[in-house]
């Protein structure tokens, strides 16, 4: 991320609770854009909850730094889908079975990502 974005972010993590600030900069940092960025990296990184990994998100999505980006996971063979969608519709309906086991995609195979915006 460009150093702007990462200040954005410092400003606006005024009070983490969770985590040490330094550690999520310099995480970010790492991310260029167009790049996924997986929940599951900053739980590990930062030594955290998933819901605490998910409220930064969150909270980074508002600066208008990263996008919500769905994909399909089998939650039986644990086939991952190439395709990423906008939004959770898009991901649902468009498959509704896998390719790779013929079991039904349903919620449980959806899962959220975030992408790196262009101007972050």
């Amino acid at each position: 991320m460009l150093q702007d974005s990462l200040l954005k972010i410092k400003e606006k993590f005024t009070h983490p609770e969770c985590y040490e600030i330094g550690k999520l900069i310099e995480l970010l940092s790492k991310y260029d854009s167009g790049q996924y960025i997986y929940p599951g990296v900053l739980k590990s990184f930062l030594d955290i909850n998933l819901t605490c990994s998910y409220n930064i998100l969150k909270n980074i999505e508002e600066l208008g730094l990263i996008e919500k980006v769905f994909f399909i996971q089998c939650f039986e063979c644990k086939h991952v889908y190439r395709n990423k969608f906008k939004s959770l519709n898009e991901a649902i309906t468009s498959y509704s079975y896998c390719e790779n086991c013929d079991e039904i995609i349903d919620f449980n195979s959806i899962q959220l990502i975030y992408m790196v915006n262009d101007d972050a």
